[in-house]
């Protein structure tokens, strides 16, 4: 199974960086039998080609978001609900982002943030919830292995 990683965020904007550090803690965490792709990056509309390229069968995504729930919280929102649902803490919607990509086997791990402003440090409530990010996206993986 191929299963292509991709966290979104910038990581001088404080808490927007935990897609970043999410992304590359779930990626060590798949087993080789995977192939995978990492990709880091706060302009995930660039890398649309590389994606279809690759033809992962799973796209994870990890991001910062902004779903009025408190920092630190983590949501799992599955690809038929993604093009319905604005949450990201960037200018572009993610929902044009996913348009382009038209695939299924795309989850986004949305993790709740407290703070975007420009001083790089990850808030406590957010940091915390990285190994339940990285562990719901392994689950994530686990249950589509079943079904491939």
């Amino acid at each position: 199974m191929k299963v292509a990683v991709l966290g979104i965020g910038n990581e001088m904007k404080s808490d927007d960086g935990i897609g970043l550090l999410a992304a590359e803690e779930f990626e060590k965490q798949i087993s080789e039998e995977h192939k995978t792709l990492l990709i880091n990056t706060n302009v995930p509309e660039n890398y649309i080609g590389k994606i279809d390229k690759f033809g992962p069968d799973i796209l994870m995504i990890f991001d910062a978001a902004s779903f009025s729930g408190s920092p630190g919280d983590v949501k799992v929102i599955k690809n038929e609900d993604i093009l319905d649902f604005s949450m990201s803490t960037h200018n572009t919607p993610l929902s044009i982002f996913f348009k382009a990509l038209n695939m299924k086997g795309v989850f986004l791990i949305g993790i709740q943030i407290k703070n975007t402003e420009f001083d790089g440090r990850i808030s406590e409530e957010v940091i915390s919830s990285l190994p339940q990010a990285v562990s719901l996206g392994a689950k994530i993986v686990k249950e589509a292995c079943i079904l491939f």
